[in-house]
């Protein structure tokens, strides 16, 4: 049977600190709860991780650790995801139709816990979160396109501007320079270091599509 404990600090060595319980005392699959400064999270131990320890999702014991780590568990976790928008529009030249590309441009992506923004190419968000998770991806734009009776597709790419097939939606923008909005939804498992990128294509060869704004929000689905 498996050891609970209950403790009211991450790290530091002590008889009240997670990283503080021996490891000759712990078997995999022991659990914790620690509660800190109004907030709650649960960790699980896994005897061969060898994970590097960050002191919050990753806590490695304190005396003798070997591959011995306490991983957080983001079931239990709120506070996980990232919202981002575009800071100004910008154009995305569709070089060859139906092939997708990045959506060009400056994203501001400063509410996120455990997402990166990266530079790429290509460019885009990266979980930072230890554990493989699935996350739903909300997104809404307004567009349009300097040729009239084109037909745009917006998606999400993972790792890579290959879009998720569940991530597509299209629009016929019939009038020159006339915004159209599009929103859409997905749901894609993550896992550490994937990078999320957000894509475009158009069905004409050098079509140039203007993104007024885009806002994208990512969060824990479960």
């Amino acid at each position: 049977m498996n050891s609970a404990y209950y403790k009211t600090g991450l790290t530091g060595g002590t008889e009240n600190d997670l990283d503080g319980i021996s490891v000759y005392n712990l078997a995999d699959g022991d659990i914790a709860a620690v509660f800190n400064s109004n907030i709650a999270r649960f960790y699980v131990l896994d005897i061969d991780s060898g994970e590097t320890a960050d002191d919050i999702t990753i806590i490695e014991p304190a005396t003798d650790p070997g591959d011995v780590r306490w991983i957080e568990q983001i079931s239990t976790r709120e506070q996980v995801g990232v919202f981002a928008h575009l800071t100004a529009a910008a154009d995305t030249t569709v070089t060859t139709a139906s092939t997708y590309y990045a959506i060009e441009g400056t994203f501001n992506n400063s509410i996120s816990e455990y997402f990166t923004a990266v530079e790429g190419p290509p460019p885009g968000i990266q979980a930072d979160y230890p554990t493989t998770q699935y996350y739903k991806i909300e997104w809404a734009t307004s567009l349009q396109s300097e040729d009239a009776t084109r037909t745009c597709t917006v998606g999400i790419a993972k790792n890579g501007t290959t879009p998720e097939t569940c991530s597509l939606i299209s629009a016929l923008l019939k009038t020159a320079d006339e915004p159209v909005a599009l929103c859409g939804c997905c749901v894609l498992e993550l896992e550490k270091d994937d990078v999320v990128t957000l894509v475009l294509t158009s069905s004409s060869d050098g079509d140039v599509i203007t993104v007024n704004n885009f806002q994208t929000n990512v969060k824990a689905f479960f």
